[in-house]
């Protein structure tokens, strides 16, 4: 469901339909990017992106002919980033300069990679800011990529120099860091100096859209940023909550709280059961992908499994040795590639490959993620190990695991429950069909691990795996 709310008149439309489905009035990308090189659309569709969907042409044409502050909310991975570019493409042809800001420097050099080569070609120069302070600026710019703290030192700069007027839109990405533990002050400062710039200065107000995922409270956002608000509510409806109490092996329907089904217990291990969780799918045939709190729990993470691996592989008579067995050719390949193209690799992903674990997070560099999610793609890397934070990988899988931390800063919250889990049943769908088609198929599932209590959706069904002496209304405050 997709809803626009006005904030100051309250007007509300609604265009039901599936995300992901295309609707009618799909728009070819030629016809939004008309006004630009040919270059620049063809380079869309080398990346699959020939059309878009009816919701992202009309939230296109309203900011395009609006110029009101915009809040937009959606799951991950439903195209808000193309929407995003093809607006700043349209302020090109504008006077004012425009700032594209995200949350990490590896999203934001992700970014400017893609889109500096774009920028170029119709005739505008793109900047990036990532260093750790602000380098002295000219006016040669028309736009600038830059993560937060780096759009605060841009504010104040101009500010001293009486320059911020030439700035007209700031796109601000990754908005539900908003409320992040060590991200949320760096936003709200940014945003109340520049509500205070744009109360005084109503003839030169610097336009903010702001795009997240799942923002909480985004109806008190938008009265305080005097914006609209777009909110997609999609897969949530589609998704049954149960319980699943290990102790008594029973899997409990968490509306009707009667008994679903009987599942075999699951042998022990260091992590929970997610060791023997993995190998269920991988002796199948089957890929999974494993989600954690922060880049060192998925290096550990990928060091018990190649430990796993290696013991289980020795024996040669194990179905996990079967299916690495097939894929031994693809992994000297990748191997080799590897040595071709990377003078120095990471030590991680040198050891896990050969065991067919691939590791994908920000403390790897931009080639090495590459290489990483093309293998399990092309059905090289059996297990990808990665963390909450992988907001743009796109990848389909028989299981995804995901093993939140329950203390400090990387503490699981229901947002991030929502995140996580709206970006594996979005992934599941796209690969395998329809959710009605796979709501009972065990194998396709994802799972939210800690100690004790396993998260487990297969598609559109979550099953919530505790002990009997924990509450569940626990869990049930959690999604």
């Amino acid at each position: 469901m997709w809803t626009n709310v006005n904030a100051n008149c309250g007007r509300m439309w609604t265009n039901a339909g599936r995300c992901g489905r295309i609707c009618s009035n799909v728009m070819q990308i030629e016809g939004c990017l008309s006004q630009l090189p040919p270059e620049i659309p063809q380079r869309y569709r080398e990346i699959g992106v020939s059309a878009l969907y009816s919701w992202q042409n009309s939230l296109l044409l309203d900011l395009k002919q609006s110029d009101r502050n915009y809040l937009i909310t959606t799951p991950p991975n439903t195209g808000k980033s193309l929407v995003a570019d093809l607006l700043a493409f349209h302020y090109v042809s504008q006077p004012r300069k425009v700032c594209i800001v995200h949350s990490s420097f590896t999203l934001a050099k992700s970014r400017f990679r893609f889109l500096e080569p774009l920028w170029f070609k119709s005739g505008k120069k793109l900047v990036g800011f990532f260093e750790h302070h602000l380098r002295p600026l000219d006016d040669d710019w028309d736009g600038a990529v830059l993560v937060i703290e780096q759009m605060n030192l841009l504010f104040n700069e101009m500010v001293a120099n009486k320059s911020l007027s030439k700035i007209g839109l700031i796109i601000i990405h990754e908005f539900h860091s908003f409320y992040d533990r060590s991200k949320g002050a760096e936003y709200e400062c940014f945003l109340t100096k520049l509500k205070f710039y744009n109360s005084r200065n109503p003839q030169n107000q610097v336009r903010i859209i702001c795009f997240g995922n799942y923002v909480p409270k985004s109806k008190e956002l938008v009265e305080w940023l005097d914006a609209e608000l777009y909110l997609m509510e999609t897969y949530k409806k589609n998704i049954h909550r149960w319980v699943y109490f290990r102790d008594e092996n029973s899997v409990y329907n968490m509306k009707t709280q009667r008994v679903v089904r009987y599942l075999d217990k699951l042998p022990p291990d260091s992590q929970g059961g997610v060791i023997r969780l993995a190998l269920e799918s991988i002796n199948s045939g089957g890929q999974v992908i494993i989600y954690t709190a922060s880049n060192h729990e998925a290096n550990k993470m990928a060091k018990l499994f190649t430990t796993e691996f290696a013991n289980l592989h020795s024996t040669k008579k194990s179905q996990y040795s079967a299916e690495l067995e097939k894929r031994t050719e693809a992994l000297r390949e990748l191997r080799d590639g590897c040595a071709r193209r990377l003078l120095k690799w990471d030590r991680m992903l040198v050891k896990t490959m050969a065991y067919g674990i691939g590791v994908y997070h920000t403390g790897l560099t931009q080639i090495e993620r590459d290489i990483v999610e093309k293998a399990f793609r092309d059905d090289s890397l059996i297990l990808l190990i990665t963390t909450n934070q992988s907001s743009n990988l796109k990848l389909a899988s028989a299981r995804v695991l995901i093993v939140p931390s329950m203390t400090g800063e990387n503490a699981v919250t229901r947002h991030t429950l929502l995140q996580v889990g709206a970006r594996c049943t979005k992934v599941v769908d796209e690969q395998y069909g329809s959710a009605s088609e796979c709501e009972l198929q065990f194998p396709l599932s994802c799972a939210f691990l800690m100690s004790s209590i396993i998260f487990s959706c297969s598609a559109c069904t979550c099953i919530i795996s505790l002990r009997r002496s924990l509450s569940a209304s626990f869990c049930i405050r959690l999604i």
